[in-house]
């Protein structure tokens, strides 16, 4: 540790007249305004162009697919590669083990809960959907 203060100040000098020169030239630029408060103002965030290729493959792949319901295409996929037995290890006991495995998944891939997931279909009870989460 230095014996005085003053190696610390200079680097702390140093990083501030960088921060102020980089804030001049964003202020010539028009990026950054002073109000009359005396705060600082960015500019608006100005979107970039669109690009065509996301709505393309969108409406591609809605031709290809139609409309169809999520849970629905869960559940043709469950049929056809059987993955709720594979990820419980075993065949279900009942109907709601693997509609609970579907809801825990549509859980992990969204922002909701356990609750709230269960909540949207009648059936199910939360405890079922968080025993199936991971």
């Amino acid at each position: 540790m230095p014996g005085t203060a003053e190696p610390f100040l200079e680097r702390l000098t140093e990083h501030l007249k960088a921060g102020l020169a980089a804030l001049e030239e964003a202020h010539d630029a028009g990026r950054v305004t002073i109000g009359t408060d005396g705060a600082l103002h960015l500019s608006a965030i100005e979107a970039l162009p669109t690009d065509g290729m996301p709505k393309r493959t969108r409406d591609l792949i809605f031709s290809e697919i139609g409309t169809a319901q999520i849970a629905d295409m869960i559940m043709e996929m469950d049929a056809h590669t059987g993955f709720s037995e594979v990820l419980r290890s075993r065949n279900a006991c009942d109907a709601n083990e693997p509609v609970s495995l579907y809801a825990a998944s549509i859980a992990n891939g969204t922002e909701l809960d356990a609750k709230s997931v269960a909540a949207m279909i009648p059936q199910l009870d939360p405890a079922h959907v968080s025993t199936a989460l991971p």
